[in-house]
Formats: structure tokens, C-alpha cells, sequence
């Protein structure tokens, strides 16, 4: 690998989920002309970067975390400064940026009590991959104290919010979808089951019987967390004897369907965008939960299982602020739809007090930057 010109910022989101998150960040950075390197681990991370990007970035996928792919890594590139989205602790990248002088940071970081719970098993070696870090720029006074715990140095660790509230909708797939909706019918109410997990989907199909009872037009959207799964909830759907399309078939979709696989990546905003009302899976089950934010951003009530640790901090606020519903079983999320569709009212102000959490919380992004701009120097 030949050297090239040194990169100011190397960020590394390591799949689809933190690529969208870091992208208004990005879209700062490029404003005040850094030169950017996005590296990822995912094939959909990478597409959305490509696809998004173009040329303005330098892409590739991250490294094996070996040290000397990691060295050669660095002595290619030569970037100014590293930012890791999240929790991605990787020993030898962390080291090799301290080997090489460049100051890394974990932005946007989370810490869930059930990860730190796992990392407390290997503390002595968890403590060395924190202090090969120059700071940590997390999002709640929660993981603040989890990675002190680990060993990091509290001198280090800044709470800046959460980017995810920046969200930005004028990104183009918010409105992607928009011609699916015409397809099935306008009139049609939505409910998107979103970032679904093994058996989230069957336990709500079973439902929708019962919910197409109380809402006769109803269609019932749904994407899967991983790609593998695509067939097999369209198979399930069939099964249970329900019309079913795939996103990637138009010709499957029309008003008479009843169910439709989403059975692609990176339009996940486009399809809250033209749904009524959302789920947001791997809380049925013991997953964690995914980011609720989204669709609170493009106005929907949302709905959530209880299972949400890895996102709990933002669940607790919204359900303190009355933005957001949490149930126990996909019984109770069918009755709850129900109950708000059949009021209005509640429908409305569900979404305006997820708006009002939403707005209050913003200003995470220009903290960022700032932080940015003072370790280059501008």
C-alpha cells in the first residue's frame, strides 16, 4: 500500500446504523474542506457511504485489527485524528493510533450496563484499550460513569449529548418510498415493524388479524434486521395466509396487499416516512432495542417492546415525557395501536411531546465540531 497525502479526519462508523448517524457530522466537517476517510465493517455501511458520499470521502473498509495491517494503515493514510463511533474498542487500532501520534476519540459513545457488565471480566485488559484513547465524548452521565468503571480517566470523558437527535430529514431517502404508498393505496393505514428480530415478526403476525379487525385497511410493513431473514419472513407471511410483497418486486404490491418485506437496506427513514405507525423491534425479545428516534423524527407514534438496554437512557426520557409507548407482548402492542388510532387526540399528543424530546436535546452535532476544530487547530 503506497503512502498518500496525510488525511485531516479518519472516522469510522462500523455499519449502516452509525454511517447514517455520523452523516450530518461529516457534512460539517466537508464544509470546513478536512479531507475525510470513512472506513466501516459492513457491506451496507460501505454502500451507504459510497452512495451518499461519492467522491468527497475516502472510503474503505477498516482494517483487520492486527498490528501490522493496523501500522500499514496508518503510515498510508497519516490522518490528523481518528473518531470511533460508539463502542467500537478495538486494542490494536487504539494502540497503533497511540504509536503513531494520532489523537483518537470515541464520539458519540454509549456504554449499556450490559455491556460494561461483560467487560468487567476482562477490566485489566479493557483499562489498556481506554487509555490508548485521548478522550471519550459520550452521551449520558451513564456511560460517562460506566467507562470510568472500566478504567478510563474521568479527566478524559466529556458528556456531548447524542448526535442521533441531530437527524437530519433533508437527507434524500426520507421520501424514497413515497411511490410505494401510492402503489398500496394511499388510504391505507401503516404500521412499520422496524429492525425486527427472530420471532418479533411471528409473534405480531399472529396479531394482525386482530388488528385487521378494528382497522380493516390496514398494511403492515416490515424490516428485518438482517438480510438473511428477508425470505423467511416473507415465507412465514405467506403462511399465515396473508397477501405479501417484497419491497424489491413492485409488481408484488397493489391494494390488496396485506404485508410487504422490506427487503432491502438503507430506506428505513423513507419507510417511516410513509407509515402511520411504528414498532421498533429487538425489544420483544432481549436484543436491546434500536434507535426510536427516527421516526420520531418524521412525526409517527412509536411503539417499543421493554428489552431496550442497549438504548435506555433515550427510552426513559421519552416514556417519562409521555413520546413514547412501551408494551409487553405483540397482544399488547396490537391493542395499544388500536386504543390511539381509535383517539385522535392522543395520537397527537403522543407525537408532540416525541417532537418536544426531540427538539429539547438537539445541539449535540455543533458540540462536536467544536471539539473538532480545536484538537486540528482551526
Amino acid at each position: 500500500m503506497a503512502s498518500c497525502k496525510p488525511i485531516d479526519i479518519w472516522v469510522h462508523a462500523v455499519s449502516l446504523g452509525e454511517v447514517i448517524a455520523v452523516t450530518p457530522l461529516i457534512d460539517k466537517l466537508l464544509q470546513k474542506k478536512y479531507s475525510i476517510l470513512v472506513t466501516t465493517m459492513t457491506p451496507t455501511g460501505s454502500e451507504r457511504v459510497k452512495s451518499y458520499f461519492k467522491n468527497m470521502v475516502t472510503h474503505q473498509y477498516v482494517p483487520y485489527d492486527l498490528p501490522f495491517v493496523v501500522a500499514r494503515f496508518f503510515k498510508h493514510y497519516k490522518p490528523k485524528l481518528g473518531l470511533i463511533m460508539e463502542t467500537e474498542l478495538w486494542p490494536n487500532l487504539a494502540r497503533g493510533a497511540k504509536q503513531f501520534n494520532i489523537p483518537l476519540f470515541l464520539i458519540n459513545g454509549r456504554l449499556s450496563q450490559q455491556s460494561y457488565k461483560g467487560y468487567r471480566y476482562i477490566k485489566p485488559f479493557i483499562t489498556k484499550v481506554l487509555n490508548d484513547f485521548t478522550a471519550f465524548y459520550v452521551q449520558t452521565l451513564d456511560d460517562k460513569k460506566r467507562f470510568a468503571l472500566l478504567g478510563a480517566s474521568l479527566a478524559k470523558i466529556a458528556v456531548l449529548g447524542n448526535i442521533k437527535f441531530d437527524l437530519d430529514l433533508s437527507l434524500p431517502e426520507v421520501h424514497g418510498l413515497q411511490d410505494l404508498r401510492a402503489q398500496w393505496g394511499q388510504e391505507r393505514v401503516v404500521l412499520m415493524l422496524a429492525s425486527t428480530h427472530e420471532d418479533e415478526e411471528s409473534q405480531i403476525l399472529r396479531q394482525l388479524n386482530t388488528l385487521r379487525a378494528a382497522i380493516p385497511n390496514v398494511l403492515l410493513l416490515i424490516a428485518p434486521r438482517h438480510q438473511e431473514r428477508f425470505a423467511k419472513i416473507y415465507n412465514l407471511s405467506q403462511k399465515l395466509g396473508y397477501k405479501t410483497g417484497k419491497r424489491s418486486i413492485k409488481d408484488d404490491i397493489s391494494p390488496k396487499t396485506d404485508v410487504v418485506i422490506l427487503d432491502s437496506f438503507g430506506e428505513l427513514l423513507g419507510a417511516y416516512a410513509c407509515s402511520d405507525y411504528a414498532f421498533v423491534g429487538g425489544s420483544l425479545v432481549p436484543i436491546g432495542g434500536h434507535n426510536m428516534l427516527e421516526p420520531i423524527a418524521v412525526g409517527i407514534p412509536v411503539f417499543s417492546g421493554k428489552h431496550i438496554h442497549n438504548f435506555k437512557a433515550i427510552t426513559e426520557t421519552l416514556h417519562q415525557a409521555e413520546a413514547i409507548e412501551l408494551v409487553d407482548s405483540a397482544s399488547e402492542l396490537i391493542n395499544a395501536l388500536i386504543i390511539m388510532h381509535n383517539n385522535k387526540e392522543k395520537k397527537k399528543t403522543q407525537v408532540k411531546n416525541a417532537r418536544a424530546v426531540l427538539d429539547n436535546n438537539r445541539g449535540a452535532l455543533e458540540r462536536y465540531v467544536d471539539k473538532i476544530n480545536a484538537v486540528i487547530g482551526v
